[in-house]
């Protein structure tokens, strides 16, 4: 919008001054607290305001509509998928029993007697009939025959397994007889030849070297064994293996103390520093609660401060009462739009009638 144009005024400032303020109080229906000047307020209430609501709802109406299809195309989909798996279910448990009923006929034909041959015969003449009816009598006597057949049976049987058994058990006994009697007799024989190889040692003792012979003159074996250079040369060799075993000893028990001194020293390096990083980290925790601690009481003091401020500006609020607009606008000196005073009705400071002369740099 452009500004309005700006004709001389001949009455006094401050008359307009008064007019403006009563024709903003009585035509001006804005909230209190937006500071703007009556130029800036009449810009405000010519604006039109466009609304989208309707577009909104137009699209929110054809994203319902697309996802309605959507959601329409993937229960059909759904739909079909089940439909296909039902059908091929149905198939499926179809052929089972058409397998299930062919095997039960087969089954069913293969229990049927064979009617390959004939079951009955025809001679030439008939055959002894015998009676339909038996006695009693009868009855038991043949009973009687198959329970004697059958106790004849179990008694040869178990005769005949008693026998079996006394004779194997006979022929263990022998066995191990036979086996006892070999062993005493081969061990009684080796008894014997050990103690007839002692009695031969015994009798004959291995033959000796002798000291000397009959045409020497002193011993011929054994002369420099026992020389006295050779017992300070051995006694020499001992001492010094003796101090070697010594030092040897000394020297694992050494290694063993210094091992044992260096595991203390490790243990007690593993323990101090697993010492020193519990106490570190017990400090951590430490200062990490008392951060958290800390962060929590600046919060709720800055919090009840900020309480206590709402309370008392709410309290000395309702302790005051309601100013009217034109008290309220006199409390600001300056538009917090175009920052101008609140008289301004659309005048400007430049003359409308100034000139600019060429090659100059003044205004008239």
């Amino acid at each position: 919008m452009f500004p309005l144009p700006h004709y001389p005024d001949k009455r006094p400032a401050s008359w307009t001054r008064n007019k403006c303020r009563h024709n903003r109080a009585a035509g001006c229906r804005h909230n209190s607290g937006q500071e703007l000047c009556y130029l800036c307020h009449q810009r405000q209430r010519r604006n039109i305001p466009i609304s989208f609501t309707e577009e909104k709802i137009k699209a929110e109406q054809e994203l319902d509509r697309v996802l309605q299809e959507y959601q329409k195309f993937k229960d059909e989909e759904f739909y079909e998928q089940e439909r296909r798996y039902i059908s091929r279910e149905k198939e499926l448990s179809k052929e089972v029993a058409e397998c299930n009923l062919a095997l039960a006929d087969k089954v069913k034909q293969d229990r049927l007697p064979d009617k390959s041959y004939h079951q009955s015969y025809i001679f030439a003449r008939n055959g002894t009939i015998p009676r339909r009816y038996l006695s009693a009598e009868q009855y038991s006597n043949i009973l009687d025959g198959q329970v004697k057949i059958k106790a004849d049976r179990h008694h040869r049987e178990r005769t005949d397994k008693d026998k079996e058994e006394r004779e194997e058990q006979a022929y263990l006994s022998q066995e191990l007889a036979s086996a006892k009697q070999r062993f005493i007799k081969s061990k009684a024989t080796a008894v014997k030849q050990y103690q007839t190889a002692l009695n031969s040692q015994v009798q004959n003792p291995p033959y000796r070297l002798p000291a000397a012979v009959p045409d020497s003159e002193g011993p011929i074996f054994g002369k420099i064994d026992v020389t006295p250079e050779r017992v300070r040369d051995m006694r020499k060799r001992a001492k010094e293996v003796m101090k070697h075993q010594l030092q040897a000893v000394q020297d694992k028990k050494s290694l063993v103390d210094r091992e044992k001194q260096k595991a203390v020293k490790h243990e007690v390096e593993l323990l101090e520093r697993a010492k020193t990083e519990l106490r570190e980290d017990c400090y951590k925790k430490y200062l990490l609660r008392k951060g958290v601690r800390d962060d929590l009481e600046r919060s709720w003091t800055s919090q009840h401060q900020l309480k206590k401020s709402r309370d008392a500006d709410e309290l000395k609020h309702r302790m005051k009462s309601g100013l009217l607009l034109l008290d309220q606008c006199d409390k600001y000196k300056r538009c917090d739009q175009c920052k101008r005073c609140y008289d301004n009705v659309g005048s400007s400071n430049v003359w409308k009638e100034s000139r600019y002369s060429a090659g100059c740099r003044l205004m008239v």
